[in-house]
């Protein structure tokens, strides 16, 4: 008798233990599923502003060499006006 009970108690508790067990674990498998995808919106955006400054970088090489186109002209007429 008293092993029966012995047996229906860690019976008992064995089940209220996987049951904690399994809502913890799927809490934090919940939670990591939440974090993956704030990863992958992160990794979206990261990617998205890497091509503006890429594309930024490339306007401003572009401005600087016509900045530059410019100013060799300015020079030069400033020569021919000296003349």
């Amino acid at each position: 008798m008293k092993i029966w009970m012995l047996v229906a108690i860690v019976s008992v508790l064995a089940a209220i233990l996987g049951f904690i067990i399994k809502l913890v674990t799927d809490e934090v498998i919940k939670r990591l599923d939440d974090i993956v995808s704030e990863l992958k919106q992160l990794t979206k955006t990261t990617t998205i502003q890497e091509e503006r400054i890429k594309s930024l970088h490339e306007q401003d090489t572009l401005i600087h060499q016509r900045l530059n186109e410019h100013s060799d002209r300015l020079h030069s007429l400033e020569l021919k006006l000296n003349k």
